[in-house]
């Protein structure tokens, strides 16, 4: 039971995520929606898989007297470490936004900001032990946030000593079938406007979408830009 409540949770919640998925998979293949549809379905399976895993380690352990915490968090970084999924989606994902947490990542990875936030909330959600396991999240929770506002001074002292540069970002406004209709012109037009900026603004770096280039270009990567401004893409 824990396991198949674990994977339609795994699946909604990843479904519900990239609800997106099928039109735009549908637009980028050309092979209609319903192609679309098969590989949304097909996706969200074998993301649903590893948190079916894990809710059955969580289950099998609890039952031994393991700390239901301690256990989650554990069961969730040993399946986002070591399961195959087609996906690189991980829990501590979710905090991508917050950045003295995301701190924590700089020391073990996406899979400690992971095992951090599992063992929060399943310390927060645990009905034994209430106040006790609230109180160990609460401590935990100020600790990791207090080492992230240190690192992040740290890191903002460092970006304010070092040396400048002025950077230009060129995006058009193309429309996806703009762009696999005339994918010379998106170049000529990105080009276009980079010239423009160049005269006025003179950048260090002028930084396009990795995407604007959608056909083999003849030239070795160094003399890729020279190429592109002196003549026709």
């Amino acid at each position: 039971a824990a396991v198949l409540h674990s994977f339609w949770t795994g699946f909604c919640t990843f479904g519900l995520s990239c609800y997106w998925a099928p039109e735009a998979v549908a637009l980028y293949s050309g092979a209609g929606l319903w192609f679309g549809s098969t590989a949304w379905f097909v996706l969200c399976f074998l993301q649903a898989l590893p948190i079916a895993a894990a809710g059955g380690l969580i289950s099998c352990f609890t039952k031994s007297g393991w700390s239901l915490p301690l256990l989650a968090a554990m069961a969730f970084v040993l399946v986002e470490s070591f399961w195959p999924r087609p996906l690189a989606y991980y829990v501590g994902s979710s905090a991508h936004d917050q950045l003295e947490l995301v701190q924590l990542a700089s020391l073990g990875g996406p899979t400690l900001l992971t095992g951090f936030i599992v063992f929060c909330a399943a310390a927060v959600a645990n009905r034994r032990h209430r106040k006790r396991y609230w109180l160990v999240a609460a401590t935990t929770a100020l600790a990791v946030i207090g080492l992230g506002s240190w690192m992040l001074s740290s890191i903002e002292k460092q970006i304010a000593a070092a040396p400048t540069a002025t950077v230009g970002i060129v995006q058009e406004a193309l429309a996806v079938q703009e762009k696999h209709g005339s994918p010379r012109n998106e170049v000529r037009r990105h080009l276009a406007t980079t010239r423009q900026l160049a005269e006025t603004t003179a950048p260090d770096l002028v930084v396009w979408p990795e995407t604007v280039v959608s056909y083999r270009l003849d030239v070795e990567i160094q003399d890729l830009a020279p190429k592109l401004f002196e003549g026709e893409p």
